[in-house]
């Protein structure tokens, strides 16, 4: 399977800045974006402003309808890059963290809010999650 990646920024009037995770987790888990927003502040990220592991994993918790859900650390071998995980998860909706980003793999096909592509095929996967 080829890497294949989408840019997803239509920076609408709700959209922000530093909401990679938000778009992310709205994109794997097909809900609108104002949606989850605000599950998002409800977690604890503020406006404007990324959102760090725990608030990530309680976002998950409310968006999944599961309290034990959370990204889990994803290591095959010593790394993997994000088109050596696409490789190995062709069918399903994942959120998947790298370092200081989160992008959504939908059916294999990475959906991204900023013009990252160059590097992102050799970027390492730090953390996953798969929401369908």
């Amino acid at each position: 399977m080829n890497f294949q990646y989408i840019c997803n920024n239509p920076r609408t009037i709700e959209a922000e800045s530093r909401d990679c995770v938000v778009r992310a987790l709205s994109l794997a888990f097909n809900r609108a974006y104002p949606e989850v927003h605000e599950v998002c502040a409800k977690a604890g990220r503020k406006p404007r402003r990324g959102m760090m592991r725990a608030q990530t994993d309680k976002a998950i918790q409310v968006l999944s309808a599961n309290k034990d859900a959370k990204l889990e650390r994803y290591s095959r071998g010593n790394r993997c890059t994000l088109a050596t995980f696409a490789k190995h998860n062709p069918k399903g909706n994942f959120i998947v963290i790298k370092s200081g980003h989160a992008v959504a793999l939908i059916d294999g096909v990475y959906h991204d809010n900023g013009n990252t592509e160059a590097g992102l095929p050799r970027s390492i996967v730090q953390a996953c999650f798969r929401a369908k």
